[in-house]
């Protein structure tokens, strides 16, 4: 249950019902083929290698091959894995990338980018720019341009201050102050603001509290910060 409370995807550019794949690409992928990207399997900290002659085609064909990177074959001795049933809808693939190799690697094999959680508001615009160049050079439109944040939307200022600073003074999950979006309604939406002109069309949002009340209410007023973008 705190995980569908804690994340939450925020579109910037209204649309809705969009069906989306996230998955990461990173620097361990020295490990595995040419045509490799990593994902994250939901509630286990073990990394799965999806190896496919072209990575759209795993929506079109049931069967894929997994490869471990950790401990093979005592945890996944996968040979061989089936989708079923296969999606009837398009099904958009988002990767989470941070050094420039990956970064090429997701503007080259997916749809959609989805940015750190750790870049401050200026480093994100510049890595954005960076993606997009990677995007020109293979001639690719991307359906996404997303990034993650951690946040609290309080009732005011002190009320987000007041709730988030227990976390940040324990150095909430190694990401910078300034990564963060502590706030009260408009304070947020002035941040996200930033994020939008620069260019970014989604926002994946984190409760940095794991209180449930807490995140209830900053997801209630994720919608009076919507409000605001329009």
């Amino acid at each position: 249950m705190e995980g569908h409370l804690r994340e939450r995807r925020l579109s910037l550019r209204g649309s809705r019902g969009r069906r989306v794949y996230r998955g990461a690409s990173g620097s361990r992928l020295h490990r595995l083929p040419h045509a490799a990207l990593v994902f994250a399997l939901p509630g286990t900290r073990r990394e799965l290698g999806l190896r496919c002659p072209a990575l759209p085609d795993w929506r079109r064909n049931s069967s894929i091959q997994l490869c471990s990177l950790y401990y093979e074959p005592k945890y996944w001795n996968l040979s061989q894995a089936k989708i079923s049933p296969v999606p009837t809808d398009h099904v958009d693939i988002w990767v989470g990338s941070l050094v420039d190799k990956a970064i090429e690697r997701t503007a080259r094999m997916a749809e959609g980018w989805l940015a750190a959680p750790s870049l401050s508001p200026v480093d994100s615009g510049k890595v954005l720019d960076r993606y997009m160049e990677h995007c020109a050079k293979y001639d690719r439109v991307p359906t996404a341009k997303a990034i993650r944040r951690d946040i609290y939307v309080g009732s005011s200022s002190e009320d987000a201050k007041k709730v988030a600073t227990p976390y940040v003074e324990k150095g909430y999950r190694g990401i910078p102050d300034d990564g963060l979006m502590i706030g009260s309604v408009s304070e947020v939406a002035g941040q996200i603001k930033v994020l939008e002109e620069q260019g970014f069309t989604d926002i994946i949002v984190r409760n940095i509290s794991s209180n449930q009340q807490e995140c209830m209410a900053c997801i209630e007023r994720l919608a009076d910060v919507k409000e605001q973008l329009k």
